[in-house]
């Protein structure tokens, strides 16, 4: 990062908005609901996620969605 400033001549400002509290929870809850959209898809329960091969199509088409 410091070699891009240098050669930017400029620092990075930090941004507040992109850690807050409510930011946070956004990402969090439109993750969730996509985790239950693709199970529901899928045929899958969390049991069986949980136990599937991590190269089982179905876990790998929610892992890329999420």
């Amino acid at each position: 990062m410091k070699l891009v400033e240098v050669a930017n001549g400029r620092k990075r400002k930090a941004r507040g908005y992109d850690i807050s509290p409510e930011m946070k929870a956004h990402g969090d809850q439109k993750a969730r609901a996509l985790r239950e959209e693709g199970l529901r898809l899928s045929n899958l329960g969390k049991e069986e996620l949980v136990w599937q091969c991590c190269t089982e199509s179905r876990k790998v088409l929610l892992a890329g969605l999420l």
